[in-house]
């Protein structure tokens, strides 16, 4: 079916003045419609100065929120909740805080302690899931070109670590992007009870193989050499050390794809 593309005079949302985790920037949204009406629900990406983060002679952070917003009318207006983000990194700074319960209960690294962006959402076995890029330490002004921020907030413990024991150790070390997987319950997200929306299931690729972004899976499983799997499409930046690295897009991005079954979903 061909797509039914519109197209307005100005952003459907703008960054909110006073708002601080919205004031600089408002894109980048991921769009779902709702099972039992027509109502479109939006994750978008939103950041602004966190200067209550911020460290002496360093830029102020920009960590990166996920905000919630509805529409009734197809998308020609939407309905934002600027009053607080639907997903927040946790912007620990010390080894402990560095932590997050999964969906099991298990302790596990928290690989969106300073980023979450870029969402995606797709339905998998009738539940909905939402991959989002995470970076280990929030950057500073990332959009400027003349001053290297991304390192700013890296603590310095953390070159003290084992990188070989553990892996988000030698990611942190770059504030490379990984992609992490969540499982999203709209119901909850309706209610705006977001602390029960959003349910960590672990990261999707590999930060210390490459930085790496954008990752979408395909909702139904495919026959690849015989086997159903699910099949995953995501955008490593350093592509080299990936299977089929060498073939790149224009931008010098690669797109990569992965399969996985049901042993290693």
């Amino acid at each position: 079916m061909k797509p039914n593309f519109k197209y307005l005079n100005k952003p459907v949302l703008e960054p909110v003045p006073g708002c601080d985790w919205a004031s600089k920037m408002v894109l980048n949204p991921a769009i779902v419609q709702d099972p039992e009406s027509s109502t479109l629900h939006m994750l978008f990406r939103a950041t602004g100065p966190w200067a209550q983060k911020r460290r002496e002679g360093c830029h102020d952070p920009y960590p990166i929120f996920l905000g919630y917003a509805t529409s009734e009318d197809n998308g020609e207006t939407w309905e934002a909740d600027f009053s607080e983000p639907a997903l927040s990194p946790a912007l620990g700074y010390e080894e402990h805080e560095l932590y997050i319960a999964d969906i099991h209960g298990n302790r596990v690294r928290n690989y969106a302690n300073g980023c979450i962006e870029d969402p995606r959402i797709f339905p998998i076995e009738g539940e909905l899931y939402v991959s989002v890029a995470c970076r280990p330490f929030p950057p500073g002004p990332y959009w400027l070109s003349d001053v290297q921020t991304r390192f700013e907030y890296v603590p310095e413990w953390i070159f003290n670590g084992n990188e070989v024991e553990d892996t988000f150790v030698k990611t942190a070390r770059s504030n490379d992007t990984v992609t992490v997987l969540y499982k999203l319950d709209l119901q909850q997200l309706k209610m705006r009870n977001y602390s029960a929306a959003f349910h960590y299931i672990g990261p999707l690729t590999e930060g210390h193989v490459s930085d790496n972004r954008d990752v979408f899976l395909f909702p139904d499983k495919m026959m690849i050499q015989g086997n159903l799997q699910y099949v995953m499409l995501h955008r490593p930046m350093n592509v080299l050390p990936c299977c089929g690295g060498a073939n790149r897009n224009n931008n010098g991005r690669g797109q990569q794809t992965e399969h996985y079954t049901d042993s290693n979903r």
